[in-house]
């Protein structure tokens, strides 16, 4: 990470726990996501979160060879992202790097149980961490498709997730398999996007689900505080005629789909 990136984030850090709603909120709604909120802060460890880790630990790949199709830095897309970057990383560092931590996992968790429809969508499997949040909120119920660009990291979080019939993983960059993932399927409840981390690529993600999502259906989108490109991406998104009402929580954002 430069230091422009590190020093951008340092200031933006006494957002990243903010609460800030748009109008059109009822205050049963409010109510839910603030407790939500609470609940990451001060909830127990989620005990299908942590077998999920482990299994990934006690695989034989300690190290992985990433090919990474997102930003590099917080600062600027990736240049020659179509071919990706390949990058050697231990994965007890992506654990505690790049998966979701615990509070914003909790966090996940609540957002789940309160929003996920039949059918739901993240972008950005990574190890799974946090997709294993996502399904452990929806009572292992609801389906979910998710989305890696790297092969080796998928095949990890596909591996930890045997017991999980309900969780489709898919390989690919988002921007070539992300079509027929839509041409299949409709009325997601929720979407998570949690991947490519540029602003421009962010909202068009967003504006090519939306029409895919059901009428009240929640689009979070992480990192939003990630770089200026991922903020003004935000600031953009939130103003889309699509979007009935939003909830700022400083590292995520919600959109409620009209």
């Amino acid at each position: 990470m430069s230091l422009s990136a590190l020093f951008w984030r340092i200031k933006q850090w006494n957002q990243y726990w903010k609460c800030e709603f748009s109008a059109g909120w009822d205050v049963s709604d409010q109510e839910q996501i603030r407790a939500a909120r609470t609940f990451a802060v001060h909830g127990a460890a989620v005990q299908p979160v942590q077998k999920h880790t482990q299994t990934i630990l006690e695989s034989d790949s300690e190290v992985l060879e990433v090919l990474d199709f997102g930003a590099v830095s917080g600062m600027s897309p990736q240049l020659g992202s179509n071919a990706g970057v390949v990058r050697s990383v231990q994965v007890k560092t992506m654990i505690s790097r790049t998966a979701s931590s615990e509070k914003w996992g909790r966090l996940l968790l609540r957002l789940a149980q309160l929003k996920s429809g039949k059918v739901n969508l993240e972008l950005g499997t990574n190890l799974g961490i946090g997709l294993r949040y996502l399904v452990t909120g929806s009572h292992f119920q609801n389906q979910w498709i998710s989305i890696e660009g790297d092969p080796n990291t998928a095949n990890l979080a596909r591996n930890a997730f045997s017991d999980a019939q309900q969780v489709t993983l898919i390989t690919g960059r988002f921007s070539d398999v992300l079509p027929q993932v839509l041409e299949e399927n409709h009325d997601f409840g929720l979407v998570f996007i949690d991947g490519h981390h540029d602003g421009f690529a962010t909202q068009k993600y967003a504006d090519d689900i939306f029409g895919n999502m059901k009428s009240g259906g929640w689009m979070v989108l992480d990192d939003i505080r990630w770089s200026p490109s991922m903020k003004q991406a935000w600031e953009q998104l939130v103003t889309r005629p699509w979007v009935d009402r939003w909830v700022d929580l400083g590292k995520m954002g919600i959109l409620v789909v009209k």
